[in-house]
């Protein structure tokens, strides 16, 4: 009794302990010959290795962990040991985060009583079965290959985590939770889905207050010679467990063009899931998810034998080299889970110089079970941005999700859902020619000034950069924009580091810090190894870098 009360005791304190932390750094080394296979050597940077990684322990002062790990460049090893052991790597560097992450979003996700209902269970171990059963049956299948390769890396991770504690193991099923948080948006509705038709206004605003899922924009000022991105994520403040990661992953498939991808991400994922990428063929990927009412989809076209949304874009980034090729395997197996408008840039094909935005820069894809839309949008970009704000571009994709005949129950929808009214495309609209540079383009991915701007209507929700935990209604949700990510052109194309500027903190522009205290919403929420006030600053992350400053 008395070692696992100073177990509990150690958890609960894991965060003010990791703070004392600076940089960790480690290698694995694989031996088929020896049991267990795997060992990991602490204090070492061995590019011998199958892999070696650094971690930076900066949550409690930055909103952000920092992790780099990098793989055998020498086909050395097979794909799989090589995934595997960076899997493992990761697993064992942020277990301490792991068990914090699943502890503050295991309730958020499946109630009280936090134990994942038994259908969604049965999806997942489905799921894995059609996996490993698709590489066993396409052993010359290239594709097939690399969504197996990527797999053993999550499998890696969830078995360095639970080899590493003795207190709390998390199956490779329950691991998903954290893996698979975008995908459980739609998953949850496997076998049992709501009738939305009768949904009352209250409950239809709860339902986009946990869908909607980030804001985006893409800004080409040709009169200063610049292109900006940015993005925010709009999440459960629980989940602010973050770790901004980068992959150096050098595999023999064929298929692979990418070798190095810098995300957000998570405690326990191994893709974004916000999402947010930038690979080092200068493409950068990023995503808003889309509401979506249309209870026969989910009955049709919600099936385990598909991969999961957040498999599926880790595949495409290894893959390809240009936006088309993104959006074209990304669309294969679709799994009808997390429903977004994905953005592909490629900075390759943009001459800033001259103000040349050529076709084929700037793809999206939109999906709904069953179903997914893509097109080349650069003409957009031309006129001079591309705004994302979760509802959807395409008619098509908008029928299907039946956002019309919400909207028409109830005209108030309209600020939240109508791609052309909606309170965020109108502000998008209005303030994107005045964004100069780019610190006013990291200020506006930023903003919310809902007592003063009339297009917010009081509502701290309807801004760029959303703060519920402002609004005392009883409709109102603990959680907002987590942060904000930014680049510009001029720091990705043809850069070896490149560079992306982040924060890790609820905006506090025109608003005051996030205090978890200081909101009758939010006080009670679970926030194992979080910050207490967050006012944290940016932070430039820069790939290639191996001190990750």
């Amino acid at each position: 009794m008395m070692k696992q009360i100073l177990l509990l005791f150690l958890c609960s304190n894991i965060s003010f302990i990791l703070s004392f932390i600076t940089t960790q750094s480690a290698s694995i080394y694989y031996d088929n010959q020896k049991f267990p296979p795997y060992k990991i050597v602490l204090n070492t940077w061995d590019p011998s290795a199958v892999a070696y990684a650094r971690f930076k322990t900066t949550l409690p002062t930055k909103g952000f962990d920092k992790l780099k790990i990098i793989t055998n460049q020498n086909n050395r090893y097979s794909d799989e040991v090589l995934s595997y052991a960076a899997g493992y790597l990761e697993g064992y560097f942020t277990r301490n985060r792991i068990l914090d992450h699943y502890r503050n979003i295991q309730e958020k996700t499946w109630g009280k009583l936090g134990k994942m209902p038994a259908t969604i269970r049965s999806f997942f171990i489905e799921n894995r079965q059609f996996i490993l059963n698709m590489y066993n049956l396409n052993p010359q299948d290239n594709y097939w290959k690399l969504v197996y390769t990527i797999y053993m890396q999550y499998e890696g991770l969830v078995q360095a985590y639970n080899d590493s504690t003795e207190l709390f193991k998390i199956d490779y099923v329950d691991f998903q939770t954290m893996n698979s948080m975008g995908d459980l948006l739609d998953l949850i509705y496997y076998k049992s889905p709501p009738n939305f038709d009768n949904m009352t206004y209250s409950d239809i605003i709860n339902l986009i207050q946990r869908s909607s899922h980030c804001s985006a924009l893409i800004k080409f000022s040709p009169e200063t010679k610049e292109l900006f991105f940015g993005h925010n994520t709009w999440f459960y403040y629980s989940s602010m467990t973050r770790i901004f990661k980068e992959y150096s992953f050098k595999f023999s498939n064929p298929l692979q063009k990418t070798t190095n991808i810098m995300f957000s991400s998570y405690a326990g994922a191994i893709s974004s899931i916000d999402d947010f990428y930038i690979t080092n063929r200068d493409l950068v990927v990023m995503e808003t998810t889309n509401v979506f009412f249309n209870s026969e989809l989910y009955k049709s076209n919600l099936t385990p034998r598909s991969i999961l949304s957040w498999l599926r874009a880790m595949v495409s980034n290894f893959i390809a080299s240009d936006s088309l090729e993104w959006v074209e395997t990304y669309a294969k197996n679709n799994s009808g889970t997390y429903n977004n408008q994905y953005m592909v840039l490629d900075l390759k094909l943009i001459e800033i110089e001259t103000g040349i935005i050529p076709n084929n820069s700037l793809w999206i894809i939109e999906q709904i079970p069953g179903k997914t839309v893509s097109e080349d949008v650069s003409s957009y970009l031309r006129q001079g941005y591309w705004a994302s704000y979760n509802t959807p571009f395409f008619t098509e994709i908008s029928k299907f999700s039946k956002i019309d005949i919400i909207i028409q129950k109830d005209k108030r929808l309209i600020n939240t859902l109508s791609y052309e009214s909606s309170a965020r495309a109108l502000m998008f609209k209005r303030d994107q020619q005045n964004i100069t540079n780019y610190e006013s383009f990291k200020t506006y991915m930023r903003y919310n000034n809902y007592q003063n701007d009339t297009l917010s209507q009081g509502n701290p929700s309807l801004a760029i950069s959303s703060r519920n935990d402002l609004d005392e209604s009883k409709e109102t949700i603990c959680l907002g924009a987590l942060d904000a990510k930014v680049g510009s052109i001029n720091n990705i194309k043809g850069v070896i580091r490149k560079k992306v500027s982040v924060i890790g903190s609820p905006t506090n522009i025109n608003q005051k810090s996030f205090r978890w205290t200081d909101s009758s919403i939010c006080m009670n929420e679970p926030r194992f190894g979080l910050a207490e006030v967050y006012n944290f600053d940016w932070f430039d992350y820069i790939m290639n870098n191996d001190d990750i400053e």
